[in-house]
C-alpha cells in the first residue's frame, strides 16, 4: 500500500500524525502475517487469511 510513497513523506506523516503512525504499523504487521501465512510459516485457515488480507 505504501510502497510507492517517497520515504520522506512517510517519515513526515509518521512524525506529525500519531493516528497515521499507528495505522501504518498495524498495516505493516498485517502484511507480515499475511506473507507468513501464505508461506506456511503461520498456520491459518483460509477464512482468517482472507479477513487479514481485507484489513491490510
Amino acid at each position: 500500500m505504501f510502497e510507492g510513497q517517497p520515504q520522506n513523506e512517510l517519515d513526515a506523516l509518521m512524525k506529525s500524525d500519531p493516528e497515521f503512525r499507528q495505522l501504518y504499523h498495524r498495516h505493516r504487521e498485517l502484511d507480515k502475517q499475511v506473507l507468513d501465512a501464505e508461506l506456511g510459516v503461520l498456520p491459518l485457515d483460509d477464512t482468517t487469511l482472507a479477513r487479514m488480507k481485507r484489513k491490510s
